[in-house]
């Protein structure tokens, strides 16, 4: 399942708001439209927030390629526009600036060497091209490091959503547990409904399921009944945030899949 798709001219975005129940793709060609569907949650997780405004700053410079005089102040006014989208995604903030770096560069090259805006659009375009494959690479990385962590048979606990809908491809915490469909690793997966937003329910189940995974959906407060039975040998959860001393900070409930851990 595809969380974005870029065409050259078009940003296709999976509006994640109305699943699991309609699986609707929308097409956005133009700066505005990615503010939006970032802003609204059509697309959410921060690495898929992160390569979709990546695809937003190349739409924004495609608008502003016919008024030369203009292109940098407004360009960057449009990058500052769009990172209030959503203040709290990091990603979104990252990728934004990194485009504006790149454009800034060129900007100096334009003025010093005369290349053309048509060159900047081609650069930029390749910048966020970079970032999407930069995006999967890690993906999968991190996919390959919690894998050995797991044996076959083992019973997994997910919390939230940290899987292919939050990223461009894989997931981040779930991502070895796609590594373990492609090489017939069979784990029992037990996907904790999320509550408030229902996260774990609307979303994980759903794409592991389409995926094929085994999946048992409980409510948050099974994980403690389900562990005691031994049926769990390991959590996945999302992070939301890792401070520099190494703690972290997730949905709520993660605190309760901790504490139950530790003591089972």
């Amino acid at each position: 399942m595809e969380t974005l798709r870029w065409s050259g001219t078009t940003l296709t975005l999976l509006d994640q708001r109305l699943l699991p129940t309609e699986v609707v793709y929308r097409v956005y060609d133009s700066v505005e439209g990615v503010h939006d569907a970032i802003r609204d949650m059509v697309v959410r997780g921060a690495p898929a927030i992160g390569v979709a405004a990546a695809y937003g700053m190349v739409l924004a410079a495609r608008g502003l390629i016919s008024d030369p005089n203009c292109f940098f102040t407004t360009l960057a006014e449009k990058a500052r526009q769009l990172k209030q989208a959503r203040p709290t995604a990091v990603n979104l903030s990252w990728a934004v600036d990194r485009m504006l770096k790149l454009a800034c560069a060129y900007e100096r090259k334009i003025l010093d060497e005369g290349d053309s805006l048509s060159s900047l659009l081609s650069g930029l375009e390749q910048e966020a091209i970079r970032i999407h494959k930069e995006d999967r690479d890690t993906n999968r990385a991190i996919g390959e490091n919690i894998l050995t962590l797991l044996k076959p048979g083992d019973g997994v606990l997910t919390h939230c959503n940290a899987g292919v809908l939050a990223t461009t491809a894989y997931g981040t915490a779930t991502a070895a547990l796609y590594l373990a469909l492609e090489r017939d690793i069979p784990l029992n997966i037990y996907v904790d409904e999320t509550r408030p937003r229902q996260q774990g329910s609307r979303l994980t189940a759903f794409e592991l399921q389409k995926a094929g995974a085994d999946i048992t959906l409980i409510c948050d407060n099974m994980a403690a009944m389900v562990m005691s039975q031994g049926k769990i040998q390991a959590c996945i959860t999302g992070c939301d945030r890792v401070a520099a001393n190494g703690d972290t900070a997730n949905k709520i409930g993660t605190l309760n899949v901790a504490i139950l851990a530790r003591h089972f």
